[in-house]
């Protein structure tokens, strides 16, 4: 029982740690790669499915600004930590651990 109660306050604390540095990510992406937006995917409208493909374009075309390249790789990270995320509290079911 104390290792699940472990495991628990353990998964808990990272997906709080995650979902805050995933909520300040997409803050610093928006506002760091507005110039790069609207210099590359102004046809398109902003935060749609055609604007983010476009942005992962000028990103695989090594277009975008340094900073913009760097945030977004940044981002991609934190989408790793959401699969491991994911994976954990799959596990914690699997044991009988409610979580939502």
């Amino acid at each position: 029982m104390t290792k699940r109660i472990l495991i628990f306050c353990a998964a808990v604390g990272l997906f709080a740690i995650w979902s805050f540095a995933y909520a300040q990510t997409k803050e610093e992406v928006r506002e760091i790669c507005k110039d790069d937006y609207i210099e590359y995917c102004s046809d398109y409208e902003p935060y749609s499915t055609a604007g983010d493909a476009c942005m992962r374009g000028a990103f695989d075309l090594d277009i975008l600004s340094n900073p913009c390249r760097a945030i977004l790789v940044k981002r991609e990270r934190g989408k790793v930590g959401s699969r491991i995320k994911n994976r954990v509290f799959r596990e914690l079911r699997r044991w009988g651990i409610r979580v939502h």
